[in-house]
């Protein structure tokens, strides 16, 4: 069987929840989680989704849990950032489940800082091969110097 976005995305609907977490500081994630007894199916999904860079993971349940007594395995998404870019790639046709997200997203303060982060990563290169220092690109994009180096030096792994 064939495993694309729309299988997914109808997988989701039928067998997936978003978890919202509320942690200290009033900053909002998420998890995306499929469940089902189905290893290969679950197994399938997640290749795909790692072929689309959408980072999960997919784990067995310690418990027999159900009426038949069958091992369940969750394949799970972890961060903000992994709900957007599964919302992004695969989304959703659940309304609920599209509110759920929109509230993660809108709520999220580290979504915003990689989506900002995203827009400025290549204009701060660009102005770095031209030989600007980081204090005149922060100057130049109205940005303090540590973010312009936060975005320039270090390895961001969202970008």
């Amino acid at each position: 069987m064939k495993i694309t976005k729309e299988y997914i995305k109808g997988f989701f609907d039928g067998e997936g929840c978003i978890a919202i977490t509320k942690k200290k500081n009033n900053k909002y994630g998420g998890m995306v989680f499929i469940t089902n007894t189905d290893f290969e199916i679950l197994n399938k999904i997640s290749e795909k989704l790692t072929e689309l860079k959408i980072k999960n993971k997919l784990f067995k349940h310690k418990k027999l849990t159900g009426f038949g007594k069958k091992i369940k395995y969750d394949l799970y998404i972890s961060g903000v950032w992994g709900c957007y870019q599964f919302f992004k790639k695969i989304g959703t046709n659940n309304l609920n489940k599209r509110k759920r997200f929109e509230y993660v997203f809108k709520n999220s303060i580290r979504l915003k800082w990689i989506l900002r982060a995203k827009k400025l990563k290549p204009k701060i290169m660009e102005l770095r091969r031209k030989g600007l220092t980081y204090s005149k690109i922060a100057k130049k994009l109205n940005i303090t110097i540590a973010v312009a180096q936060d975005i320039g030096k270090r390895f961001f792994r969202y970008l």
